[in-house]
């Protein structure tokens, strides 16, 4: 893959939808990632877990998936995703914001990384082809995102396949309103609030881990298509468990925000008819998912 500034406009763009490819999400088939929450006057709101990048085999998703959208009068989503064009520039306008070293002839990114993580990165940077010296500027945490996106791109996943993308359109088509929890620079303020030690950490954890990315990501995907929650939970939190000073990343990247996400969602238990909500499958499963804080509040869960 040779390196060009169209590529880094599509991976710009990329770090939204993929808020991170370090939340892996899910799609379709007979037993799904699909819940049911239902209040006790019988409201309902369907949760669906999101994979933000796919390839063409997951399609098309299952009829329980689509008969479930169908009888739903709205779409919520994390963020709406669906003008790429405007995506791109606001991922461009907050990297150049957040994730560059604001002194241009001060600290650059070799400069705050330890010998041996820096001869790890021109490894992986020389193995993708691309240039050192253009990274040289941006903080770890952007460097990280970026190698991320890079690597699932690489290897043939497309945003334009998520299954937000999908129902994006889809609402769009049937004029339904799309709902967001979330806002762009309230995503991806979880990694521009990282402190630098946690930013190198996080970067660190992404070199260790990058030839397991596509491998990693195949099983989550097939888990999904197993209906196989726990095998989903275990696998994605997996990497917090070998490398446990991302703990703190994990405590703002999904748990904080699944909580936060828990008190948005409320107000569609008032529509008359069910909402559907697509959210990254990290997000609804294991003890602190949506579908258990909703059980813990009286809510009835069904898993489809």
């Amino acid at each position: 893959m040779n390196f060009n500034f169209k590529q880094l406009k599509l991976t710009l763009s990329a770090l939204i939808t993929t808020l991170i490819i370090l939340v892996y999400s899910c799609a379709g088939r007979a037993d799904n990632m699909l819940w049911l929450v239902e209040n006790k006057s019988g409201a309902k709101l369907y949760l669906l877990g999101s994979l933000h990048m796919a390839k063409p085999d997951l399609y098309p998703l299952s009829s329980t998936i689509e008969e479930a959208f169908s009888q739903s009068s709205q779409l919520v989503v994390e963020v709406d995703v669906s003008d790429t064009e405007q995506i791109t520039k606001m991922a461009l306008s907050f990297m150049g914001d957040n994730g560059l070293f604001s002194n241009p002839n001060g600290a650059e990114l070799w400069s705050v990384l330890d010998s041996q993580t820096a001869q790890s990165l021109k490894e992986a940077l020389s193995k993708a082809n691309l240039p050192q010296e253009f990274f040289a500027k941006m903080r770890p945490w952007a460097v990280a995102f970026n190698l991320e996106t890079l690597v699932l791109l690489t290897s043939g996943y497309d945003i334009e396949l998520g299954i937000d993308h999908h129902f994006l359109k889809a609402a769009k088509q049937k004029g339904l309103k799309i709902n967001q929890l979330e806002s762009f620079d309230e995503q991806l303020n979880v990694f521009a609030n990282l402190s630098d030690e946690q930013s190198i950490d996080f970067l660190k954890s992404v070199l260790a881990e990058i030839d397991n990315f596509e491998p990693e990501m195949t099983k989550l995907i097939q888990y999904w298509r197993d209906g196989d929650e726990k095998s989903f939970e275990l696998a994605y939190f997996n990497i917090y468990d070998k490398h446990p000073q991302l703990k703190p990343i994990l405590d703002k990247l999904i748990i904080e925000r699944n909580r936060t996400m828990s008190e948005r969602l409320l107000p569609f238990f008032n529509s008359p008819k069910p909402s559907f909500a697509v959210i990254g499958c990290a997000h609804l499963v294991g003890p602190e998912g949506l579908p258990a804080l909703f059980k813990q509040k009286g809510y009835i869960i069904t898993k489809y």
